[in-house]
């Protein structure tokens, strides 16, 4: 089962954010946080009185810089939904940027519809005005996620400005919408943010693949596009292995890029626990 990318961005690109704001904010180092809600609130914020649990995880690398790499293992967990996975982030040349993450959600063990709502966001250091930005959101269902009639929306930001949404669908069995192309604004600093929400029917041993990946992709670096599926011309039918991507990124000349002194306190702090419960009266 192919898991998923969010963002082909085919120009320059950023994103900003996190779950559980309107207006994605920017960011400085590579973050996930998942919100676990019993109503859809899309991109939105999930009112705390519908919170049922949340969590986040960062790497403690702040701003990106040129021609730099990271990456994110991640996992929330809880007993009726979670999601575990990996987030890669490169700069070339300042020019080209990529957000991309892979994974699979599970549920549903509880007795009403939940919405599982993910976000994850890095800003970097880029060295053009504008970008031209394109977005791909594909993934599967298992049969019970069919079965429950569950699915995944994508909501890719460049700098806190969603892009428009060209094609695509977002029910099970399988899902892929197209966003752009969108020229927007960048600067000495662009963020990117690829929020994923996951509805999930009434159900238990439902899986979904993520969907993520955010970039734009280097016209020299083919290696790497078609690695990380970023071609919707010529997706690949399973993800790469996080070693597979490392030596791609280390063979274009990419450093990786380790956490500042200073972030991490807040690194241990995003390891604590795999989400939080939000017990009510």
């Amino acid at each position: 089962m192919r898991k998923t990318r969010l963002l082909s961005l085919l120009s320059t690109a950023a994103l900003a954010g996190c779950i559980g704001l309107f207006a994605p904010q920017p960011a400085r180092a590579t973050t996930i946080t998942a919100t676990l809600c019993d109503i859809n609130v899309g991109a939105g914020a999930c009112p705390a009185p519908d919170t049922l649990d949340f969590g986040f995880r960062t790497n403690g690398v702040g701003l990106l810089g040129i021609n730099r790499w990271a990456w994110l293992p991640f996992a929330f967990q809880d007993a009726t939904a979670g999601v575990s996975g990996n987030i890669f982030v490169a700069n070339l040349f300042g020019r080209w940027i990529y957000l991309y993450g892979q994974g699979i959600a599970d549920g549903n063990n509880a007795a009403i519809p939940v919405w599982l709502s993910l976000a994850i966001t890095q800003s970097y250091l880029t060295t053009i005005p504008f970008g031209t930005f394109i977005g791909v959101d594909t993934g599967f269902c298992n049969a019970a996620a069919t079965a429950a009639g569950s699915g995944q929306t994508g909501f890719p930001f460049v700098n806190g400005n969603l892009l428009a949404l060209t094609a695509g669908g977002t029910a099970c069995p399988a899902f892929a919408q197209l966003f752009g192309p969108a020229l927007e604004p960048m600067g000495a600093i662009t963020n990117l943010t690829a929020v994923a929400n996951f509805n999930m029917g009434v159900g238990a041993g439902q899986l979904i693949t993520l969907p993520w990946g955010a970039d734009f992709p280097d016209p020299f670096a083919p290696s790497l596009n078609d690695l990380l599926g970023l071609n919707p011309n010529n997706l690949p039918l399973t993800d790469p292995t996080p070693d597979q991507i490392i030596s791609t990124l280390n063979s274009l000349d990419l450093t990786e890029q380790v956490p500042e002194p200073g972030t991490l306190s807040l690194l241990g702090v995003g390891l604590v626990a795999l989400m939080r419960r939000k017990r009510r009266a």
